[in-house]
């Protein structure tokens, strides 16, 4: 596989390459990942995942499996008050107009009476953006709630009904908006998507 020259590789982490057997294309979202494997023209392309930048600026892949580009993740940042879990929602919102987040986040602020303490900030977003989202919160907002927690259980409480929908959605970096399906399709020759 030959990728394209990259003018700025490191802004391409979190994003995703794919091999449509006659050419490759570079920066595609997991959303937009998503659109092409629906598409029946391009289901049988395979999707790479740009986890890391070499020194030399070489690209890191891995291939990637189009359950997990799918999926969603949900973490909570739980509080012992409604106070404090409305100060952790204001935050986020905060730093992400001046450092946006690299994917989409949907933020909900619960009580989840399952969970102790039971005052909720949850992020729910792609499967696949897991580790980049975990780098954002690390570097810009490392102090959120006084407990973390995440997976099944907490996915099941969202699914349940316990949440309610999103009470807003964190900016993302413009260039890991998903753009629309007619767009990404429209532009599939294009070997550098963003």
């Amino acid at each position: 596989m030959h990728l394209p020259p990259i003018s700025n590789p490191l802004g391409y982490v979190g994003l995703y390459v794919y091999d449509f057997g006659t050419h490759v294309s570079v920066g595609y979202t997991a959303g937009e990942i998503g659109v092409l494997l629906a598409s029946a023209e391009h289901a049988d392309g395979v999707a790479y995942e740009i986890y890391r930048v070499s020194e030399g600026g070489g690209f890191e892949l891995r291939g990637i499996a189009s359950a997990r580009l799918m999926a969603q993740e949900a973490m909570g940042f739980l509080r012992g008050n409604e106070r404090a879990t409305r100060r952790d929602c204001e935050s986020l919102e905060s730093v992400a107009v001046h450092h946006p987040v690299p994917c989409r986040v949907d933020v909900h602020r619960e009580t989840l009476d399952s969970f102790t303490p039971p005052y909720a900030t949850i992020l729910v977003y792609p499967l696949a953006a897991s580790a980049v989202l975990a780098d954002w919160l690390t570097q810009h907002v490392p102090n959120l709630g006084d407990h973390v927690v995440g997976g099944s259980e907490l996915i099941a409480a969202l699914q349940s009904g316990e949440a309610a929908p999103a009470s807003c959605s964190l900016r993302a970096m413009m260039d890991y908006a998903d753009r629309p399906a007619p767009v990404v399709l429209e532009a599939i020759q294009e070997p550098i998507q963003r």
